[in-house]
């Protein structure tokens, strides 16, 4: 099915039918870069310290928040 594009193919043989996307300034290209790159960072983070609670890893007594002794009477 090899040959010339049909008749009707805007541009003819040229890449997206001779369109050129626009030219994107490097702050732009880096700012999306450092964003992508903090927001992985923050749902790693965050990944790390709830995941193993949402999906039931940890048990409520692997949690030793309040500090005192088991052996106070409470």
């Amino acid at each position: 099915m090899a040959g010339p594009p049909p008749p009707y193919a805007p541009g003819g043989s040229r890449p997206f039918g001779g369109w050129a996307p626009p030219a994107v300034p490097k702050w732009q290209t880096r700012t999306g870069t450092a964003m992508g790159a903090v927001m992985w960072l923050w749902i790693f983070y965050r990944a790390k310290n709830d995941l193993p609670h949402m999906l039931g890893w940890e048990k409520p007594w692997d949690h030793h928040a309040h500090g005192g002794d088991h052996e106070g009477g409470h």
